[in-house]
């Protein structure tokens, strides 16, 4: 048994002439101030963040609340200048709906594909943008967004101005028309 340990101790021996890992390493990176001020870097950089993520909640609240009021440009204004990452995709659909009240389409247009390609799964805000997309004259859009908004919630209720299409053998679900007057 000793003659095996000691097989095994020699296989794992060191090249001649290696140097142990440790010794391999700069002389910095085992300093507990090192440490210390990295630990104290990182900190310093989630407090930042957290406070701008702070802020842009505030930020979206306001937007909010002037929304409520009508107050739609400046609601618009405020929360499109929202960048933080976990508000930014609900500052675009707050400034998607400030310009629809607002009855600037081609804003709100935009807007609403901002806020999709942030949310795509949303289907309220695809049914609403596919609204605008039909107000608009942007017909076949407007039907492959309803369609999208369709698939997503299947028990969606059409707005006016689209009508669902049966059923048929061979293809899964149901689809959108538009629907005369809309």
């Amino acid at each position: 048994m000793s003659a095996i340990l000691a097989a095994m101790a020699h296989r794992k021996a060191r090249p001649s002439g290696a140097r142990p890992l440790r010794a391999s390493l700069p002389s910095w990176v085992g300093s507990a101030r090192v440490l210390a001020v990295l630990v104290g870097l990182g900190c310093l950089g989630l407090s930042a963040y957290l406070y701008s993520a702070y802020r842009s909640e505030s930020r979206l609240g306001s937007a909010n609340d002037l929304g409520r009021q009508g107050r739609y440009r400046e609601a618009a204004t405020l929360a499109a200048g929202i960048r933080t990452a976990p508000t930014v995709a609900r500052a675009e659909v707050v400034v998607a709906y400030a310009d629809l009240a607002a009855g600037n389409l081609p804003a709100a247009d935009a807007a609403f594909a901002r806020a999709a390609a942030q949310s795509p799964r949303d289907w309220a805000l695809r049914t609403d943008w596919a609204t605008t997309l039909l107000r608009r004259g942007r017909r076949g859009h407007a039907r492959a967004e309803m369609a999208l908004a369709l698939s997503l919630n299947p028990r969606l209720q059409l707005p006016r101005g689209f009508c669902p299409v049966p059923r048929r053998a061979g293809h899964p679900g149901a689809g959108v028309a538009l629907c005369r007057g809309g």
